[in-house]
Order: C-alpha cells, then sequence, then structure tokens
C-alpha cells in the first residue's frame, strides 16, 4: 500500500492546521521567508473543490490534502475579464444580482434564459498579444439540468469552443470550470485573434439555459492559474517565493520524497522548461518537472553533475509523489499516466545553504500545490 494511503486510511484527511507533511523536513505553514507582494489572492483546492481566501500580501495560501499540508506556488499571471455585471446581454437574456457566491457573499449573478439564439458576453478589445493561446475559467453552478452550453471566446468559435454539459454539474454546489473540467469539453482551443482580440460568450442556437455565475477569468497561457477577481482593469498577480536558510541533511545526500499538484497538464508546459519542485544552492541542485527543447516531458533530479530521470504525463490536477534517493541516484513518480526512464550510475549530492520549495528567484518554478519535503521512506 502507498505510504500516503497508510495515513489516508488511519486518520482520514483531516489534520490539525499545524500539521504539515507526515515527515516532514520543513515547516511550510509558517517556516522559512515566503514573499508575494500581491494582496487579494485566493486558493482554489481543486481535491475538496474548496476557495480560500483573500491572502494578503506575503500571506502564505495553504491548504490540507489527503493529510500533507501544501503551498501554493505559481508563477505570475493577470486576470483580463471585467465582472459580469458589465456583460452585455442579449434580447431576452435576464440578469440578477446579488446571488450567495462562493465565498459566503452576495456577488454572484443568477443568468437565466441564455441560449435560444440569444446570450451574454464580454468583448476585451486588443487586450492579448495577437494570436496568443489563452485559458477561460469561471465559477458555475447549475440551474438547467439538462443540454449542452455554449462557451465561446466572443472573438468568434473559430477562436475558441468549449461546450459545457449541463447535466454532470450540481444546482447545490459551486465548481470552477475550464477546459479539463469533466463537463467541459473542448472543441476548438481558445485563442487570441490576429489583432489580440478575445472575450467570452455564452449561448446556445436552440437550447435555452438558467444558471449561476461568478468570477470570471482569462489569462494568456495555455493553463488556468488560482482565480483572480474580476475588475473594469486587468488585474495581476505576482510570483511566489519560499526560501529556507539551509537544505536539511537528509535532502543533501539521503532519501526524501516530495508531493505536488500541478495546475497544468503535461502537454501544457512549454518547451525549454523546467519548474522546480525544490532547488538548492547549486545552479544544477534541483527535482523538478521539466520540457525539454525535443518534446520530452520528464521529472528529474539533479546535482553534483549526475541526473536521474523519468519520462512522465499527467492530468491537470494530478496528484504527483516523487521519490528521490540520492546515494543510489534513483527516482520514483507516482500518480502519473506513463512513462519510465533509466538510473544513473552516480550518487547525487546537494550543498549546504539555502533551498528553494516549489520556487526560485530567477528560474522558472512550480505552478501548483507542493508539500513540504519528506524523510522516506
Amino acid at each position: 500500500m502507498p505510504f500516503q494511503s497508510q495515513f489516508s486510511d488511519l486518520f482520514g484527511d483531516r489534520f490539525p492546521d499545524t500539521f504539515d507533511s507526515i515527515g516532514g523536513l520543513l515547516n511550510i505553514a509558517s517556516g522559512g521567508t515566503y514573499t508575494n507582494a500581491s494582496g487579494g489572492r485566493y486558493l482554489w483546492d481543486p481535491v475538496n473543490e474548496v476557495l480560500t481566501g483573500p491572502y494578503a500580501a506575503n500571506e502564505r495560501a495553504t491548504c490540507v490534502i489527503s493529510g500533507v499540508r501544501h503551498i501554493q506556488i505559481e508563477t505570475a499571471s493577470t486576470n483580463y475579464m471585467d465582472v459580469m455585471s458589465a456583460w452585455t446581454l442579449e434580447a431576452g437574456v435576464g440578469r440578477t444580482a446579488g446571488q450567495t457566491d462562493p465565498l459566503g457573499g452576495s456577488t454572484a449573478f443568477l443568468m437565466d434564459t441564455v441560449g435560444g439564439g440569444f446570450g451574454a458576453y464580454l468583448t476585451l478589445s486588443a487586450a492579448f498579444t495577437a494570436s496568443a493561446t489563452i485559458s477561460p475559467s469561471i465559477f458555475f453552478k447549475a440551474v438547467t439540468t439538462t443540454g449542452t452550453l455554449n462557451w465561446d471566446n466572443q472573438a468568434g468559435s473559430a477562436f475558441g469552443r468549449y461546450t459545457i454539459d449541463v447535466s454532470a454539474l450540481s444546482t447545490s454546489a459551486w465548481t470552477r470550470l475550464h477546459r479539463d473540467h469533466p463537463a467541459v469539453t473542448e472543441v476548438n482551443p481558445w485563442v487570441a485573434d490576429g489583432s489580440g482580440n478575445a472575450g467570452m460568450f455564452f449561448g446556445d442556437p436552440i437550447e435555452t439555459f438558467d444558471f449561476y455565475a461568478w468570477w470570471p477569468q482569462l489569462e494568456e497561457r495555455r493553463f488556468v492559474g488560482s482565480p483572480i477577481a474580476p475588475s473594469a482593469s486587468p488585474v495581476a498577480r505576482g510570483a511566489d517565493l519560499l526560501q529556507y536558510s539551509a537544505v536539511p541533511d537528509v535532502m543533501q545526500s539521503g532519501s526524501w520524497q516530495q508531493r505536488g499538484i500541478p495546475y497544468h497538464a503535461s502537454s501544457d508546459l512549454a518547451n525549454s522548461t523546467t519548474c522546480r519542485m525544490a532547488h538548492a544552492t547549486g545552479s544544477s541542485e534541483y527535482a523538478a518537472i521539466a520540457k525539454s527543447g525535443g518534446g520530452a516531458v520528464t521529472a528529474s533530479l539533479q546535482g553534483a553533475g549526475n541526473l536521474c530521470a523519468r519520462t512522465v504525463t499527467w492530468g491537470r490536477y494530478d496528484q504527483l509523489l516523487h521519490v528521490n534517493e540520492m546515494a543510489t541516484s534513483r527516482l520514483t513518480v507516482s500518480g502519473y499516466a506513463s512513462g519510465d526512464g533509466a538510473d544513473t550510475d552516480s550518487a547525487i549530492t546537494w550543498t549546504a545553504g539555502t533551498l528553494n520549495v516549489g520556487s526560485h528567484p530567477t528560474v522558472q518554478q512550480y505552478d501548483g500545490l507542493v508539500a513540504a519535503p519528506e524523510v522516506y521512506p
């Protein structure tokens, strides 16, 4: 039985707020130095579908998943969408403000009779890089329980169309819709048009739908990050940095493991991207997930000039467990769909000094939830 499953079976997924990890080497709840100058940040727990926030500037966004505390570490991003009160409604479409939102406030909207040839939309003119990949998301709760709702790029469905199977959605609980949600099908990938125009449109030429909606989001990248509250002007969220003044001894030459939940699928990584799960003092001392220029996606462990790697693929929000055995130069990854690789022959070591968890001041970092490194086994 996997190490994580043993603890889940014994204790379930509920631990006190001070709990950090099963064999935790670091306190990610309050240890080290965490910085993010952006206030008003939010965390969406994709496993338990819980939204928390807002978090103040330099306040950590954390949650407990499968009995282990994770911290949200992301690159910077921007939400270009406006609030739904600013959307244009076509004839016959209603919009009722003051509905209960996922945070318990009253800022959500009831949208009714969307479809039947009419829709609700917001156009963003020249907001994006021409022909850039963009990613939409929105909080959604169904009222109508049958049918398929079109979710289009306002620049035209050829520039992006998702369909939403509303029969697969709850009428009592909020969910966050995005490309990889089980109720969503990608018909055409979302991109800005040649002039940088895009936007969001809900409608259908035949069927009509009622639904609750809140916090539309549109980002210029292939995957959706943490929720960013919409506004009349684009809202930017800064990058996270978590750094410790020393690398624990076991991470320098022993056996340790680390859990992570990427906010993206392996296929979303751009070429020549290396996302650090942990990065020690040396420039080539890290555990990471990466995509090479040739397109292969790997989990890797590197140090002292030696490297071991596993070719892996995973889906958005998959829970990954990386086991790093430094002395024998062995890397094992669970929670991925396919792949394997060869171990190196020489030991991997890291030097003492600073340690970045899920982040790095000058190179590509993680996008998702990462846990503290743990002693293995």
